[in-house]
């Protein structure tokens, strides 16, 4: 059993005992110029590193256990200590894209960081 202490989080057996803080909140959109757009005029977030995710840098992704290739554009911000992500599906199937056909434009997921690489895993 393996005991960290990172502040007032202390790591026993798989377990925090305390709320581990949201790194990361990542948003699926249709069109990110239009996103990019409403989320600075209305919520003043910004500026954004814009990015296209593509093969061959993005690499080993799957869907459903099976290989597949696909491309999206993202976008990142500071919002105080959380990064604020968004994504729009370009090309190819993928579970960003499956997320926005079945549910639309919205939440995707959340990530929380552990304090060491041992622990993320």
């Amino acid at each position: 059993m393996h005991t960290h202490d990172r502040g007032n989080v202390v790591f026993e057996g798989g377990r925090a005992s305390a709320p581990l803080p949201i790194s990361q909140i990542a948003i699926v959109v249709r069109d990110i110029d239009d996103a990019l757009d409403k989320y600075h005029r209305v919520l003043g977030w910004g500026p954004w590193s814009v990015y296209e995710h593509k093969p061959p840098s993005l690499h080993d992704t799957y869907l459903h256990g099976q290989p597949t290739e696909y491309t999206m554009i993202g976008a990142e911000t500071h919002v105080g200590p959380i990064v604020v992500e968004l994504l729009q599906p370009v090309d190819g199937p993928s579970i960003y894209k499956e997320w926005l056909d079945e549910h639309g434009e919205g939440l995707h997921h959340i990530a929380v960081m552990r304090p060491t690489p041992e622990e993320s895993e």
